[in-house]
């Protein structure tokens, strides 16, 4: 089996429920776009803080440059701010480029 995972990055200056509902919310929006492969065995979740928007945006440049597709969660709620960014599915050889994060505690 070839094990897919997805990372969600999410805002750690934001309160912790806020947390769990934008990684959530960008989550959802990455599946709904197509970008995580439902109809496999689901991918495993690995869920990274990032202290704020700009470290956030900075995030999604990277992902840019690697190739990576990515869904970036703006909250209406927040004036529009980018809030979370969920992955594609990505394969267990592509795992290296995500070892500099570390994982929200």
């Amino acid at each position: 089996m070839n094990l897919d995972y997805v990372y969600v990055f999410v805002r750690t200056d934001i309160p912790i429920v806020h947390q769990a509902v934008q990684a959530t919310h960008a989550g959802i929006a990455s599946a709904r776009s197509g970008l995580i492969d439902c109809e496999h065995d689901h991918p495993s979740l690995v869920l990274i803080g990032i202290p704020n928007e700009e470290e956030l945006k900075r995030v999604s440049a990277r992902l840019n440059k690697c190739g990576f597709r990515h869904s970036m969660f703006h909250e209406d709620d927040m004036d529009g701010q980018v809030t979370a960014i969920a992955t594609q599915s990505v394969g267990h050889e592509d795992k290296k480029h995500f070892r500099d994060y570390k994982l929200l505690v």
